[in-house]
């Protein structure tokens, strides 16, 4: 025998067995009939595979990313629990500058980046892959004006798009096809993300020094909703006191 029934578990025996009808073979199993004797089955696999034999690796293992795009998904989890990072801090900045409206709005932004973060931490786990949580940096705290604060979330949006192709692109150089339609939703998401932010960016030019337009975008922004239960949503934590 083979001492070790794996070798032949790795092979479709009705594919072996299908040209060979002197055999007795058993078509709702993957094993020979229990009536042909089983070092007989064990020495035609060894026989017949001898030379294109791999040893079984575990579950876990056969669907683990490749590292490299490990250690860039795990890099992303980071980017975004970071880009969360930097909209609460504009929240903060906002509602210090009277803004209420804006600072609603981003808090429902460092909502909706926590929940970009855990898609990825998620497709790890389905993966069998190491989640790995890196430190996170404090890019920035002040801003000069709302203005420049609305700017520099469209370009972290654009900055986020970039890290996005790039997972793409070794997703594709690693030939990890399952990632791949992740990396998609997240493309098109970014689309949305980078339009909303320019669109905001560019009425903030147009606001000038008019206060009152101010207040007009900041009422329309403070619309924005939050998904129920949310973390960042006053009322949730109000209601749980």
């Amino acid at each position: 025998g083979l001492g070790d029934e794996s070798i032949c578990a790795q092979f479709n025996l009705t594919q072996v067995f299908k040209n060979h009808p002197r055999h007795v073979f058993h078509p709702l199993s993957r094993f020979p009939d229990p009536e042909m004797p089983t070092r007989v089955a064990f020495a035609f696999c060894r026989l017949t595979f001898q030379h294109t034999y791999q040893p079984c690796l575990p579950i876990k293992e056969m669907n683990m990313i490749p590292n490299r795009l490990t250690e860039a998904l795990n890099d992303q989890i980071k980017n975004e629990l970071e880009s969360a990072y930097i909209y609460l801090s504009m929240a903060a900045y906002f509602h210090s500058q009277g803004l209420d409206g804006m600072a609603h709005w981003m808090r429902c932004q460092a909502h909706e980046e926590t929940i970009h973060a855990m898609k990825f931490m998620d497709h790890l786990i389905d993966r069998n892959t190491p989640v790995t949580l890196l430190h996170l940096k404090q890019l920035k705290t002040e801003w000069h004006s709302a203005s420049e604060a609305w700017k520099e979330a469209y370009a972290h949006e654009q900055f986020i798009t970039a890290k996005i192709n790039a997972l793409t692109a070794i997703s594709r150089e690693e030939k990890d096809y399952q990632s791949e339609p992740l990396l998609a939703w997240f493309a098109k998401e970014q689309i949305e993300e980078e339009a909303t932010s320019s669109k905001i960016a560019g009425e903030m030019e147009m606001v000038g020094d008019s206060k009152s337009a101010l207040l007009m975008l900041d009422r329309e922004l403070g619309a924005r909703t939050f998904p129920p239960g949310s973390p960042f949503d006053p009322a949730a934590y109000a209601s749980a006191t």
